[in-house]
């Protein structure tokens, strides 16, 4: 959608077609310049929420990955929609830093409807991404991206969790959605957000398994 000045000029000199998808309507860039010399109009209406829709929570948890390496949740996704859990770490120098990554086994996840119970091994998912061991985690994510245009699309959440291989419990993330998790869209920027398209988490009133609550978002 936009590119920086130097990423313009390497495919101005790649001597192959260049393709811009949807391009920043306020960019005034050489290579975006070319498309028109009459003023550009939105690709789409306004009014509508974007194409990509995409609602994320995120929450700080403190997990050591020593420990308690995998994460373990049981998830309902509405058809039509997919979603994906990310983690975030503390480096030596104890800066946060992203520890996951495209392709990961907790990324573009779909149960079509059915709670789905899964797991997966962080302390990998993390040495992957940063080519490095990582000790703790700072904060998880998880996003809910719907498929479909202006659709609307939920995600339960039954369950996560942090256990160590042998099945001991480290670290139950809490899923109340009041104080627990921040919220955030791809579209809370449009005037009105929150009214128009409905984007929230809430309790749901009866847990679908014994001894568990549950969360959607």
């Amino acid at each position: 959608m936009l590119k920086r000045p130097e990423e313009e000029s390497a495919l101005e000199r790649c001597g192959r077609p260049v393709v811009f998808a949807n391009p920043l309507l306020t960019s005034a860039t050489p290579l975006a310049a070319r498309f028109t010399t009459a003023p550009r109009k939105p690709l789409s209406d306004p009014a509508r929420g974007p194409f990509n829709e995409y609602v994320s929570v995120t929450r700080k948890v403190d997990v050591d990955l020593a420990r308690f390496p995998l994460v373990q949740y049981r998830f309902r996704n509405s058809p039509g929609a997919i979603f994906h859990i990310r983690y975030y770490g503390l480096d030596r120098q104890g800066n946060e830093v992203q520890a996951w990554y495209e392709g990961s086994p907790t990324e573009y996840r779909a149960t079509r409807g059915q709670w789905q119970a899964d797991q997966a091994n962080v302390a990998g998912i993390a040495k992957h991404a940063l080519k490095a061991p990582l000790s703790r985690l700072s904060r998880i994510e998880v996003i809910l991206d719907d498929l479909e245009d202006n659709g609307t699309f939920t995600l339960d959440m039954d369950y996560l969790r942090f256990a160590s291989p042998a099945g001991e419990v480290g670290c139950t993330v809490a899923l109340d959605p009041r104080k627990d998790w921040t919220v955030h869209s791809d579209f809370e920027h449009i005037p009105g957000a929150r009214q128009r398209f409905g984007f929230a988490t809430v309790e749901a009133r009866a847990a679908p398994s014994r001894g568990s609550r549950s969360r959607r978002s």
